[in-house]
């Protein structure tokens, strides 16, 4: 209702949690000066966060039957927070199963045996837990094969772990695109907020790209076998049984 949108409000947005940022053309003692009246009058304090990281995943399978075209598969595990220093090992592991044309998934599902035309992995970095997972979408007469594959693909990350070759790729890839996506004063904003609430600081653009560059093949082996060792949580939305698609 509207009481609990205003409630929630309310309690969550504080001064001592809230961060404004701006970029562009703009006079900083202006900016200050407007921030202040706008928001002088907000509560003090800051908001306890009632969080609490996660444990390992168990071992879960859930589905969910319905009448569309295509089955969404997602298999995933408990990743790293954003704090962790395995976050970058753990986003070129990421790229080098699912991040674009030269990836795993996309060369084995989607390539080389045309079962899917969205296949992708990602890696997504919370203050206190993180996501790791993969997805790909297909038809219910295909989805069977479409999962074995994806399994076999986390298998052999785990058993081989990822070449020096793919590693560079990949390594290339988010520098690139990371230094490149700051070519807009929208990006620019979106990442200084996000530093200052995430971190309490800017940090400089050279050091996250310093961060990749940095990441070693003992950096990827070790975060493959923290996250995708273990038990690995298998979801399924689509005109299929996901406990059958999934032989659990």
């Amino acid at each position: 209702s509207p009481d609990h949108i205003r409630d929630f409000f309310g309690s969550r947005y504080r001064s001592a949690s809230m961060v404004v940022a701006v970029a562009g053309p703009i006079d900083h003692a202006d900016v200050v000066d407007r921030v202040e009246n706008c928001f002088s009058a907000r509560a003090v304090g800051a908001v306890p966060s009632g969080r609490k990281a996660p444990a390992q995943a168990p071992r879960a399978v859930a589905g969910e039957e319905r009448d569309v075209e295509q089955v969404h598969v997602v298999i995933g595990a408990v990743g790293v927070s954003r704090h962790d220093p395995d976050r970058e090992a753990l986003d070129v592991v990421a790229h080098v199963l699912g991040g674009g044309p030269s990836s795993r998934l996309f060369q084995t599902i989607r390539e080389e045996r045309g079962l899917s035309y969205s296949t992708f992995a990602s890696s997504s970095c919370y203050s206190d837990a993180g996501i790791f997972s993969a997805y790909a979408a297909t038809n219910a007469e295909t989805a069977a094969e479409v999962v074995e594959l994806m399994e076999a693909e986390l298998d052999a990350l785990v058993e081989r772990g990822i070449t020096a070759d793919e590693r560079d790729i990949a390594v290339g890839y988010l520098t690139g695109a990371y230094a490149m996506g700051f070519e807009g004063t929208g990006s620019r904003v979106e990442r200084l907020g996000g530093q200052l609430t995430s971190y309490g600081e800017i940090r400089p653009i050279a050091d996250q790209l310093a961060r990749w560059r940095a990441v070693s093949l003992d950096d990827t082996a070790r975060v493959i076998a923290r996250v995708l060792a273990g038990q690995r949580v298998r979801c399924a939305v689509g005109p299929v049984d996901g406990r059958a698609l999934f032989g659990s």
